[in-house]
Order: C-alpha cells, then sequence, then structure tokens
C-alpha cells in the first residue's frame, strides 16, 4: 500500500478495496483514544450524515465504508481516491488562469452550499483539503475538524483550524455556523488568483492580529477583473454579517454572475488538466516530482511523528 499522507493522528494509504476491487484512499487513524479518537468520530459523523442525505454532492469526497484498522485498532475509513492529489500541489505546480481559479471556487462553493443544507461546518477548509479528481475536480475532504448543527445546536465553538483561513470571529472564539467556511473560500480564492496569501506576518500572533485588524489589499490583478475583487472582497468581510454567506449570494456577485453554472455542476469545464498537450505534460511532471519529494520526506520521518495536525496538511508556503 502506498502512504499518500502522513498525519500527527492519521495515515492515507492508496490501496484496493477488498469489497468493491476499486482503489480507495485508506485514512487509518492512529489511536483508538484521545484526540485521534475524537477527530475520528468527527469525520466518521459527519461522512455517515453526508451519506444518508436524500441528494448527494459530487464535490464532496465518497465516503466508502469504515472498518477497525487491526494495527492501532482506530478507524480505517475508505474514501473516494483523488487521483491527481489536491488543490494545493495544483497550485504549486501551475500558476492557476483566473477562469481555473474561478471554477474550482464554484465548485467548492457548490460543496459548502450542500454542507450548509444538510447543517455541517468543515471547519478546516484549505487547499490541502480540496481533493483533485482524475477529471481535475474538486472533492472536499477531511471532515475532522468539523461539528454537525442542530435545531438546539446552530452555532459551534471549534478551533482554529488552519490560521491563515481562519476567520475573524473564530479568532475570537466566538461560536461560529457555515459562514466561517465562506470566510476560508475567500482565502482560497484570493490565492489562487494572486499566488499569495490576503494576510501573513512574521509569527502566529501578529498574522491573527492582522487577519482580525487589517483591511482587505489587493495584489496585481493577472488580468482586468474588478468583478472577481467585488467577490472576494464579500467572502473576506471581517463581520458576518456582512459577509457573502449562501450560495444565491455568491452567484449574484459580479465575479460569479458570467458563470455557467450548469457546467459546473456536470464538470463540463476545461480544467488545468485539459490544456494543450505541452502546457499537461509540464503540470503532470511538476506534480509528479511534488510527490516524489514528499515521498522521500515521509519516508526520512517515517521514525518520528509528523509536526501536522491534519492527514492531508502540508508545510503551508508563504510569500
Amino acid at each position: 500500500m502506498e502512504v499518500l499522507q502522513e498525519g500527527r493522528f492519521a495515515r492515507v494509504l492508496r490501496t484496493t478495496s477488498l469489497r468493491t476491487g476499486k482503489e480507495v484512499a485508506l485514512k487509518v487513524y492512529k489511536d483508538a483514544k484521545g484526540d485521534a479518537a475524537r477527530e475520528a468520530e468527527q469525520e466518521l459523523r459527519a461522512l455517515e450524515k453526508l451519506a444518508h442525505t436524500r441528494t448527494q454532492c459530487r464535490f464532496i469526497v465518497r465516503f466508502e465504508y469504515v472498518e477497525v484498522a487491526e494495527e492501532s485498532l482506530g478507524r480505517a475509513i475508505a474514501l473516494e481516491l483523488c487521483e491527481s492529489g489536491d488543490l494545493f500541489d495544483l497550485m504549486r505546480a501551475k500558476r492557476l488562469r483566473v477562469e481555473e481559479a474561478t471554477a474550482y471556487a464554484a465548485e467548492i462553493a457548490l460543496a459548502l452550499d450542500h454542507l450548509q443544507r444538510v447543517g455541517i461546518v468543515h471547519g478546516d477548509l484549505k487547499p490541502e483539503n480540496v481533493g483533485i479528481s482524475s477529471g481535475g475536480h474538486a472533492r472536499l475532504l477531511d471532515f475532522g475538524c468539523s461539528s454537525v448543527l442542530t435545531t438546539s445546536r446552530p452555532r459551534v465553538t471549534q478551533s482554529a483550524g488552519t490560521l491563515e483561513y481562519t476567520c475573524p470571529e473564530k479568532l475570537y472564539r466566538k461560536k461560529v455556523g457555515c459562514e466561517a467556511d465562506w470566510w476560508s473560500l475567500g482565502v482560497i480564492l484570493y490565492e489562487m488568483i494572486f499566488d499569495a496569501q490576503p494576510w501573513t506576518a512574521a509569527n502566529p500572533d501578529l498574522t491573527a492580529k492582522k487577519i482580525c485588524e487589517d483591511p482587505l489589499q489587493f495584489g496585481d490583478m493577472p488580468t482586468n477583473n474588478a468583478g472577481m475583487c467585488q467577490a472576494i472582497s464579500g467572502l473576506l468581510r471581517k463581520e458576518p454579517f456582512e459577509r457573502i454567506v449562501t450560495l444565491s449570494e455568491l452567484r449574484t456577485s459580479s465575479g460569479f454572475r458570467h458563470l455557467d453554472w450548469k457546467r459546473i455542476r456536470e464538470e463540463d469545464w476545461l480544467t488545468p488538466f485539459d490544456a494543450d498537450d505541452d502546457t499537461c505534460k509540464e503540470c503532470e511532471e511538476k506534480l509528479a516530482s511534488l510527490e516524489e519529494k514528499a515521498a522521500d520526506a515521509s519516508s526520512s520521518s517515517s521514525s518520528s511523528s509528523s509536526s501536522s495536525s491534519h492527514p492531508h496538511q502540508h508545510q503551508h508556503h508563504h510569500k
């Protein structure tokens, strides 16, 4: 079995399911107690709720089955295999065009809309947690920080997740709902467009202060697209009640109202993997090189625990 990711609480393996004969990503939690067990329970609770909803969303990773791992006695969760890696790797391998970034943001937005309808806050939305399918499309994954909302608990207290993608109200330790995930989408969209993050500093405390207090500023736009800047601004409003927090609001924003949403839903758009042969070959070679480096790093550190708190989390790049 090939190790795809190694984290503090779990490792993700590429393997063939004995149940279905299909290749799957098997997320094996390393312990049956403590933080690993709590994260596994949170993830499983969200995945099972999603699996039992009447309608499904193709932009959320498909849950296959769960079993008990023989070695650790922790949970082993079989998921749809994202054969093209994740959005983080893709962004490192290729500067996305504005059209591609917009389409990926739209696919993630459709996933968030589905979560909102069933009452789930993802809690750690970032490029590492957006898998890329064999066809080059987004798959929202890693629900280890998620929360299931109920009528008696419409808002929850969550840990900060990954700082650079965390909304101000969560940093102030306020209770949050699904609007926290829409903020994270805004950061991802900014990063895809400008190849940088909106707020960074020399240390985590200063970064958190900037997120909470500093105004949003834009770098050089790859194309003259004021509408996209308006959409990003709407997603990154400091106050949740001023923020774009629904799919309908995003669809009517200046940067997204031109999209053919029917084609987005049907995955009928030109992804970076559908580009001309030379571009596609270059992208695949860069991804392969990144995977080799990740495998070497995983092999060299296999005797020690990873510093990453989530199995899909890489060391994040700062500009």
